[in-house]
């Protein structure tokens, strides 16, 4: 039989308690690192199903409808006659929000505000307004201070959320029947919704200041 001493008792002893705190702390590491490792897997998911909105500046949305708008006359006719105008209408379309409102003011068969809600009521306002006019330049004229040129937008944050913007311009376009050219000043009111798409529209245009370019 093996004799052990109380030394050797000891020894073994130390030897486990050391053995017993070196696993703890093992044990504490790994622990530790599945717990960062988890962290960051769940800061990735946040990230991915929360992406930081999009910065709407609304001066540069109206800039953009006004350039669509002028190019809703900028389509062909093709070699069977039919009118290839709904690129630049659906171009045209992709400024709204699916249940926007765009208001306008009546033509010489109607009384009071004509408003069209939704992509499929617009679509036939424009559709109708590329086919009726052609060399359109609806411009916001520059206004210029101590030698400071600018188009001026005047812009709103909405407490709700969104934003508006609203400016004065000149309305240059011809008749595509008859050829004749006007111009004509206006106003245009938007809101924008928190992803930049137009809310509501509203174009007006003072018909009884327009004039008719010789």
């Amino acid at each position: 039989m093996d004799h052990v001493t109380p030394r050797h008792r000891g020894t073994e002893k130390t030897f486990g308690l050391f053995l017993g705190v070196l696993e703890s702390r093992c044990v504490g590491i790994i622990l530790l690192v599945l717990a960062l490792v988890a962290c960051a897997r769940l800061s990735d998911a946040q990230t991915t199903a929360s992406p930081k909105p999009p910065v709407v500046k609304p001066d540069e949305l109206a800039s953009e409808w006004f350039i669509r708008l002028n190019e809703l006359d900028d389509w062909h006719i093709s070699f069977d006659g039919k009118e290839e105008n709904q690129a630049v209408v659906d171009r045209f379309l992709e400024l709204y929000a699916d249940e926007a409102l765009h208001q306008v003011g009546p033509s010489a068969t109607q009384i009071g505000p004509v408003i069209f809600h939704g992509k499929d009521a617009i679509r036939r306002w424009a559709d109708d307004f590329s086919k009726r006019y052609v060399a359109l330049n609806y411009r916001v004229e520059y206004k210029t201070r101590k030698e400071k040129p600018l188009q001026p937008f005047y812009v709103i944050q909405f407490p709700w959320g969104g934003t508006g913007a609203s400016t004065q311009f000149e309305a240059i376009f011809t008749n595509r029947d008859d050829r004749r050219q006007f111009v004509v000043p206006g106003a245009v009111f938007f809101i924008f919704d928190e992803s930049g798409k137009i809310d509501s529209l509203r174009l007006y245009l003072l018909r009884d200041e327009a004039t008719e370019i010789a």
